[in-house]
């Protein structure tokens, strides 16, 4: 059996104004320093943006960073990550925060690793 990637106009059952919804609700996390916020009590962190990159992706709609923040958004949520990197190659949760492991696996992720 061949697996397929999914993707949004794939046969699914996922509307458009599902998928304008759920674009929605995600670039409603992004502040205007572009840290992404995870939850009610406007948590930021790295992880979070991780989140809100591949959500996007799979959404097929990554254009939509740039409707924020003046256009700037996709600029300001990537500057964020990579702000965030440490002298030794790893990540914070945050610009000038400690390098942490759960960061890393995200990033690393995010540049196809395994």
């Amino acid at each position: 059996m061949r697996s397929r990637r999914w993707t949004p106009s794939a046969s699914c059952s996922v509307s458009r104004k599902c998928i304008a919804a759920l674009t929605a609700v995600l670039l409603a996390r992004v502040g205007p320093d572009g840290r992404v916020s995870g939850d009610e009590f406007n948590e930021r962190d790295t992880r979070f943006s991780y989140i809100l990159i591949s959500a996007l992706s799979l959404l097929g709609r990554l254009d939509a960073l740039d409707t924020i923040h003046d256009g700037k958004g996709r600029e300001l949520v990537v500057g964020n990550i990579v702000g965030s990197m440490n002298f030794d190659g790893a990540f914070g949760s945050e610009p000038g925060a400690e390098s942490h492991g759960a960061q890393g696996r995200c990033q690393c992720l995010g540049r196809g690793s395994n």
